[in-house]
């Protein structure tokens, strides 16, 4: 095993890093080729993590969230690819939520009618998850995400935490 693969295993246990993980069963489209390293996070923090050990180590990363809109090479993907699943919510205000690149767009529908913050219903449905969406600027009946956001937080490949305003992020 080599020294990355052994200071994945580390970090975030056996049962969360695969060598040569099929993907296709991770997409859509169901086809494509293996990951080199495959890494499941359930945080942002363990997402800052993955890529401080891949920059390290000098492995290039691909991230894989909810698999629509992606094919993958029948060769697959070299490096390591992470595949964030699940994180976390919060209310940031009266008017405002914070959710993680891996929430799902239904999961935080059904958030906000369960903690009464109403304006995300007409999203009920739609697939995919609050990364992708901002990535994208997905729409939905003529709305595009991108007028629902306030700001995104991102981090680099070298691990540095910036929230940018929407305003930066040119959507269109």
């Amino acid at each position: 095993m080599s020294a990355f693969g052994a200071a994945l295993r580390s970090r975030f246990g056996a049962e969360r890093v695969r060598t040569e993980a099929p993907l296709a069963a991770l997409t859509t489209f169901k086809v494509g080729g293996p990951a080199e390293w495959l890494v499941e996070t359930r945080s942002s923090d363990d997402i800052v993590t993955a890529l401080a050990l891949a920059r390290a180590a000098g492995v290039r990363v691909t991230i894989l969230g909810g698999g629509s809109n992606v094919l993958v090479a029948d060769a697959g993907v070299r490096g390591l690819v992470i595949r964030p699943r699940g994180g976390d919510i919060a209310r940031v205000d009266d008017t405002r939520v914070r959710a993680d690149a891996a929430v799902t767009i239904n999961g935080l529908v059904r958030w906000t009618i369960n903690h009464a913050a109403a304006g995300l219903e007409a999203w009920a449905g739609t697939p995919g998850t609050v990364g992708g969406a901002i990535f994208g600027n997905a729409h939905f009946n003529g709305k595009l995400i991108g007028d629902l956001v306030v700001e995104a937080r991102l981090v680099s490949a070298e691990g540095t935490v910036v929230d940018v305003p929407a305003v930066s992020m040119a959507f269109g």
